[in-house]
C-alpha cells in the first residue's frame, strides 16, 4: 500500500504514524508521516530538526512520557531545543487533561473530523502529509477573524 506502510504492535495499528508539531494554539508548525514500526523517539528525532529549521525562535517543546528517552533528549539538544516531558500521574489508567499535553491531542481531534484522515487511504507519504496540511489550512482559515 505504498511507502512507509507498516504495523505498530504496541498500538495494534496498520498504516502510518503521524507526528505533528503544534503551537500553543494548536495550529500546525510541522507534520511528519512515518511508518508505524518506528518508535516515538525516532519520530521526534526526525521532526525536531525540521521544527527548528522552520521556526528558529522555537526554544521549548512539550511532549508526553513516550518521548522521555535518551534518543529524544539527544535530538532536542542537537536541535537546540529544550524538551519538557509532561508525564501522566503514576498509576492513573483513565484520561485526565494535563497542562500543555492536551493541545496536540485537540489538534488530532480536529483533524479526525476530516473524512480522509481517520483512516489512511493514501498511497504515498507525501499525499498523506498533503491531506493533513490541507485540513490544517482549512481549520486555520475558518478561525481567521477580521482585524
Amino acid at each position: 500500500m505504498g511507502d512507509a506502510w507498516g504495523y505498530d504492535a504496541g498500538k495494534k495499528i496498520t498504516g502510518r504514524k503521524r507526528f505533528i508539531g503544534v503551537g500553543t494554539q494548536g495550529f500546525r508548525l510541522e507534520v511528519l508521516v512515518l511508518e508505524p514500526s518506528l518508535s516515538e523517539s525516532r519520530g521526534v528525532e526526525q521532526i525536531l530538526p525540521h521544527l527548528k529549521a522552520l521556526h528558529p525562535d522555537l526554544n521549548v517543546v512539550w511532549v508526553d512520557g513516550a518521548y522521555a528517552t535518551n534518543i529524544a533528549r539527544e535530538a532536542a539538544e542537537a536541535a537546540g531545543i529544550r524538551l519538557e516531558v509532561i508525564p501522566k500521574e503514576p498509576g492513573r489508567k483513565t484520561f485526565k487533561v494535563l497542562p500543555r499535553r492536551w493541545v496536540v491531542e485537540r489538534t488530532f481531534a480536529w483533524l479526525m473530523k476530516y473524512r480522509r484522515l481517520p483512516a489512511d487511504y493514501e498511497n504515498t507519504v507525501s499525499s498523506s502529509r498533503a491531506w493533513i496540511l490541507l485540513a490544517m489550512t482549512s481549520l486555520m482559515a475558518r478561525r481567521l477573524r477580521p482585524a
